[in-house]
């Protein structure tokens, strides 16, 4: 099981970004909230799904992240050099580390995208290899299916305000990076 961290220090790709992360509450839920904007990087990220090639990184790129405590979803919300959404997805975790310097998850392999009007399922193949091989509990794998279950059904419904949320919050934390408050890393 991969763990996975908010500055994205584990990225190989990026060699640079400006990153800005605070304390975040949304519905009553408390959790935390960062941006980064590549700055430099190895080479261009592109991720297809079907037949829709799409580039996700690149210098100017940025990219929102929200976590919540108690909760066992990341949202991962990419937006290109002019801050147009690219797509936003959604990490199933085994929990989110909020109370840290530098935020982190394990991932549970399954994943949700929301790219247009749809919402696609991703890796559910990986998360039944990892509990067949006994990287995944049964105990994980269930709660996984269910937490994965209310969170599709979630985006479902309300893909549009997923959307209008991460756009709101990627221009006003934006704000923060151009104006040179986020560290650079």
């Amino acid at each position: 099981m991969k763990t996975k961290c908010m500055t994205r220090s584990d990225w190989k790709r990026v060699y640079r970004k400006r990153f800005y992360i605070e304390d975040y509450q949304h519905m009553g839920k408390r959790g935390k909230i960062a941006l980064f904007r590549i700055e430099d990087l190895r080479a261009p990220l592109f991720i297809s799904y079907g037949g829709n090639r799409i580039k996700l990184a690149d210098v100017g790129y940025s990219w929102l992240q929200i976590a919540f405590e108690n909760e066992f979803f990341w949202v991962t919300a990419m937006f290109d050099e002019r801050n147009l959404l690219k797509e936003i997805y959604v990490d199933m975790t085994d929990g989110n580390v909020i109370d840290v310097e530098d935020p982190y998850f394990r991932d549970m392999y399954l994943d949700y995208v929301i790219l247009d009007d749809e919402v696609l399922e991703l890796d559910m193949d990986e998360l039944e290899e990892a509990y067949d091989y006994g990287d995944v509990t049964r105990e994980q794998y269930i709660k996984t299916l269910m937490e994965g279950e209310r969170v599709l059904g979630f985006l479902t419904a309300h893909a549009q305000d997923v959307k209008e949320l991460v756009v709101r919050e990627q221009r006003r934390m934006d704000k923060w990076i151009l104006s040179g408050q986020g560290k650079i890393i």
